[in-house]
């Protein structure tokens, strides 16, 4: 029967069917509901998940030891460890001073002053456990936790107005968990020292969703609540290392490209992190002032943290850079050969094959994300993309351009960036999803994608964490992926000698001397390494022929000290104290000397002669943990001569 009639019989009532009965509320929630997918997400799921997955990863690390500048900047670290480490954040000038009278090496107090709120974070973990890594790194994985949990928020934040909840929380956890499992994140959570990095990032993704928050506020009393959050986050992540300083534009550059706001209002709206912006190069320019003692320049500021002895060119840094940001990119997508302390070449030149290559993916990179932006102008994943790839380059300029850094390439450097890399790759493969598969068949591809990558990640890591589970195993790793690189190899005869291991120690301290022979601590920690194996003819002609091809040498007391020490054990104890003596009066204003003869006449009974020396070391004023030694030995050997 046509539809019309049919129309028509029911309009006057004949032939009417009989209303259909209402199945059961069961029927209905089974059989009608829609099925559950990425929009039944919850933020808690998440939040399980990924606690879930850090403790995997990262749980069986806690007692993993210090490592390389763990050490340096805190452990062997007088200046953190003195009680007026506090003050000492307010007094600049003289904590500088304090460096030098000690010795130290200035990047110590360089980076106290530019980084107050990381070391207070330190401070804590020193106070509650001393120098135990398990609390220290027990944090560090809290803060990875806790970015990977920032970053979910902050992609559903930007995303929920203009996407569909189902695609948005896909995109959020796509980015959260590539995030979290990464291998390249190692270095911001194993490697105690990168809190730097990964604290850094908690402040930084804090500011930026606190303010997207605050532009959805209703109430201005509210706003105003978020807004100071964000300021106060901003002005936190700055102190606690430099790359937070790109947070406000990032912050109006999301709010423009991805959420369509104009940027009169974006630009209002963020005039209160816009101020903040003045803190990190007046931070800059207080470290240049309490180094220089009152006095500085601009040059000096941007060659901050430059090698001193290998100081080099600003635009040979940039250039470098180039191809650096590129294997950072490309390690992001094939996390292979991951290595602590790359040796990485510089280049001088533009017209550099290395150079260029990068410069033609960078030019490819952001063309192809300003066309799909354009191309596609309704769609907010194409914005996103876009700004995120600008999310990458302008975080990662601050370390691989602004300012010429002695190491060419470290990976915890792209901690940070990374975030953009992630964010963009969960919108293209949700866009991709959409466009060319089915729904349920994208739905369940583009989660398996992001599975089978996930869980390859979280293997990849958990095997690269077992490089850091000894000293040993992370300098041999290295060293087999930087044969020709001098750090490596001087860390891992180190790492020998302090294992035991002395004929390995041998072997590379060998080694390292063919690299450089002039090198004064290989031939110090070799003839060292001898006098542990007993072999101390064989150290006495490694010092002796080191002096006779560096006469320099005889002003340090360290070379002094073991040419003496291997003399002593040989029984020709007065060459010994003839070295010592003779280092003394060369070295008047050094309490080393002192220090060395001390031993030796404590060790041959002449406990007077002893004590004597320990004083004069004591009135030269050596480092605090010098100190400490001298008072011990000093109490010692006095009660011994009473007896």
């Amino acid at each position: 029967m046509p539809l019309p009639l049919v129309r028509s019989l029911q309009s006057r009532g004949k032939h009417r069917a009989p209303a259909p009965c209402p199945p059961p509320p069961e029927t209905i929630s089974r059989t009608n509901a829609p099925a559950p997918g990425w929009e039944s997400l919850k933020t808690w799921h998440v939040a399980a998940f990924i606690a879930l997955t850090c403790t995997c990863l990262y749980g069986w690390t806690l007692g993993f030891p210090m490592v390389f500048d763990d050490d340096v900047y805190l452990r062997n670290n007088p200046l953190f460890t003195d009680a007026r480490l506090l003050s000492w954040f307010t007094d600049p000038l003289a904590l500088v001073k304090q460096g030098e009278e000690w010795a130290l090496n200035p990047d110590l107090a360089t980076n106290l002053i530019l980084r107050p709120v990381a070391y207070a974070s330190f401070r804590l973990n020193y106070e509650f456990g001393g120098f135990e890594p398990a609390g220290y790194r027990l944090a560090n994985v809290v803060i990875h936790f806790g970015n990977a949990l920032l970053i979910f928020a902050l992609v559903c934040q930007l995303l929920r107005q203009s996407l569909s909840a189902a695609s948005t929380r896909f995109i959020a956890f796509t980015a959260a968990v590539l995030f979290v499992v990464h291998p390249m994140a190692i270095e911001s959570v194993t490697y105690i020292a990168q809190r730097f990095t990964s604290l850094a990032t908690l402040f930084y993704l804090l500011a930026l969703w606190l303010y997207l928050e605050s532009s959805e506020a209703t109430a201005s009393g509210h706003r105003r609540w978020w807004v100071a959050g964000s300021v106060t986050a901003t002005l936190l992540g700055m102190m606690t290392k430099e790359c937070c300083v790109t947070a406000p534009i990032m912050a109006i550059l999301l709010d423009v490209v991805v959420r369509r706001t104009p940027w009169r209002l974006a630009v209002r709206r963020g005039v209160p992190l816009l101020l903040c912006l003045p803190l990190v190069p007046g931070l800059v320019l207080l470290t240049t002032w309490a180094q220089h003692h009152g006095d500085w320049s601009l040059r000096d500021a941007i060659y901050l943290a430059n090698s001193k002895e290998e100081p080099i060119s600003h635009w040979h840094y940039v250039l470098s850079q180039c191809s650096v940001i590129a294997s950072y990119l490309r390690r992001l997508l094939v996390p292979a050969g991951l290595n602590l302390d790359p040796a990485w070449p510089l280049s001088t030149s533009l017209l550099e094959w290395p150079v260029m290559r990068s410069l033609v993916v960078f030019t490819l990179l952001f063309g192809c994300s300003v066309w799909g932006w354009i191309r596609f102008k309704g769609d907010a994943r194409m914005a996103c993309i876009a700004a995120c790839v600008i999310w990458f380059f302008a975080t990662i300029s601050i370390s691989s351009g602004l300012v010429p850094l002695p190491d060419l390439m470290a990976e915890h450097r792209a901690y940070l960036p990374s975030i953009g890399i992630f964010i963009a790759l969960g919108c293209w493969i949700d866009w991709a999803r959409e466009r060319w598969a089915s729904e349920l068949g994208g739905r369940r591809t583009a989660t398996l994608i992001v599975v089978g990558v996930a869980v390859i990640f979280a293997a990849l890591t958990c095997q690269r964490n077992q490089v850091w589970s000894t000293t040993v195993k992370l300098w041999e790793d290295t060293v087999a992926k930087s044969p020709g690189s001098f750090r490596p190899l001087a860390n891992l005869a180190y790492q020998y000698y302090l294992a035991g291991k002395y004929s390995k120690a041998v072997e590379a301290y060998h080694r390292l001397l063919e690299l450089k022979p002039d090198f004064e601590l290989g031939h110090i920690y070799l003839a060292t390494t001898l006098n542990q194996m007993k072999s101390h003819r064989q150290a006495v002609k490694v010092c002796e022929e080191f002096l006779a091809r560096k006469p320099s040498a005889n002003g340090t007391i360290m070379i002094q000290g073991t040419l003496a020490a291997a003399y002593v054990s040989l029984g020709r104890i007065d060459e010994g104290i003839r070295v010592l003596k003779g280092s003394a009066e060369t070295m008047p204003d050094q309490p080393g000397p002192h220090m060395a003869l001390s031993s030796i006449f404590e060790a041959t009974g002449a406990k007077d002669l002893a004590a004597a020396h320990v004083r004069k070391a004591l009135a030269l004023n050596p480092k605090p943990h010098e100190a400490l030694v001298l008072k011990d030995r000093l109490s010692r050997v006095t009660t011994s001569a009473r007896q």
